[in-house]
């Protein structure tokens, strides 16, 4: 796997890149109109024209003389920027077929070290607010929302927000066990934060924030639900959700939400966050005079954040038991992640534990079933 800079000559290979993701990773965030305009031939001149007049700096990942992807950068284009200090990554595209397999980490990556080998800073990009999957890449990235926001036209208007990243490799802050705290009533400090932070994760999606209220109101004396917050100067900067379930004579956690304010500059929140979620499960277990059975949870698969940190936790993921919840029908189908707690019942991620799970969002057993088998199949 090599990466080069692009000339005249790959205008081919880079047109059949960017069109090929563009319509992959645009239906229906754009107009169809619009991409069917998006052509072969139409950015096979565009980019001929801009690599001979040397106006784009493009570097192309390929593999065999095949082009995989290509990474554009140069100088902060924005109005706001400070010369010599702001670069921008003006856009990374890899081909569909490639995708999940680290290309479009190592094009950020050297398109970074490339950024700050000129004496760049920062670095900033754009992305189409509604782009779920490239944000989630950038944060992944270490990229943040700086905040700033303009208006696009693709057919349509959309809008489109800036991300920034600092190139300087100042050392950051972990987050320890003991930085993460329970939030037990309705008027916690951190509601407030934990509000900011659901509604940057999952803009527009107001039930979450709604279940969040709920839970508190349940693990009111009752130790049906709790939630946590990942505090930093003073700050809610992350949190978590779990709510219990008797099942099979043991206790069941589910970690239905953990998400990290995209601007933090503290290591390991989520991980933090996810293992609090697992010892609360055992501790709730042990409180109740039941086995911890385990903690489950549905994740995106293809989160290039996320699917490390159950990893490196233990957790067993389940690619063939996928579900795509009601509160945000937008969003790609998760995947089951189980954390055995109990080893008795290490082999015990089954489908009907999914279900019991899959029923808080609404689907029936008979739904469950005729999409997945019988569920009470234990694998």
């Amino acid at each position: 796997m090599t990466i080069r800079r692009a000339n005249a000559d790959d205008a081919i290979s880079l047109a059949s890149v960017h069109v090929d993701s563009w319509h992959a990773a645009y239906r229906g965030l754009v107009p169809d109109t619009f991409l069917e305009q998006f052509a072969y031939e139409r950015r096979a001149e565009r980019f001929r024209q801009s690599l001979a007049a040397n106006s784009e700096e493009t570097y192309i990942i390929e593999e065999d003389g095949k082009a995989m992807g290509f990474l554009t950068l140069g100088a902060c284009r924005d109005a706001d920027a400070a010369a010599g200090r702001t670069g921008e990554i003006w856009g990374i595209y890899v081909a569909p077929a490639h995708w999940r397999k680290g290309m479009g980490r190592q094009l950020c990556e050297f398109g970074e070290q490339l950024l700050s080998s000129r004496g760049y800073q920062e670095a900033t990009l754009w992305v189409l607010e509604a782009n779920q999957s490239a944000r989630r890449f950038y944060e992944a990235m270490g990229f943040h929302l700086d905040g700033a926001s303009k208006e696009v036209k693709l057919g349509v208007p959309l809008q489109a927000v800036r991300y920034r990243k600092n190139l300087q490799h100042e050392p950051q802050k972990k987050c320890r066990s003991s930085d993460v705290l329970e939030v037990t009533d309705a008027a916690s400090p951190y509601l407030s934060e934990i509000e900011a932070i659901l509604r940057q994760t999952h803009p527009g999606c107001d039930p979450y924030f709604r279940t969040i209220l709920r839970d508190l109101r349940r693990a009111d004396g009752k130790h049906e639900a709790q939630v946590f917050a990942a505090v930093h100067d003073g700050h809610a900067v992350g949190f978590s959700q779990v709510f219990y379930r008797e099942w099979r004579g043991g206790l069941v956690g589910w970690l239905d939400l953990l998400d990290v304010l995209h601007a933090q500059r503290v290591q390991g929140v989520g991980t933090a966050l996810a293992r609090r979620s697992i010892e609360a499960t055992i501790a709730m277990a042990s409180l109740r005079g039941l086995p911890a059975i385990g903690t489950l949870s549905l994740i995106d698969p293809g989160n290039a954040a996320v699917v490390p940190l159950h990893g490196k936790l233990g957790g067993q993921i389940r690619r063939d038991l996928s579900y795509r919840t009601p509160l945000d029908p937008a969003d790609k189908a998760d995947v089951l992640v189980w954390h055995p707690c109990d080893a008795p019942h290490s082999g015990i991620a089954t489908k009907a534990l999914a279900w019991q799970a899959w029923q808080f969002g609404g689907l029936t057993k008979e739904q469950f079933e005729k999409r997945y088998g019988p569920a009470d199949e234990v694998r």
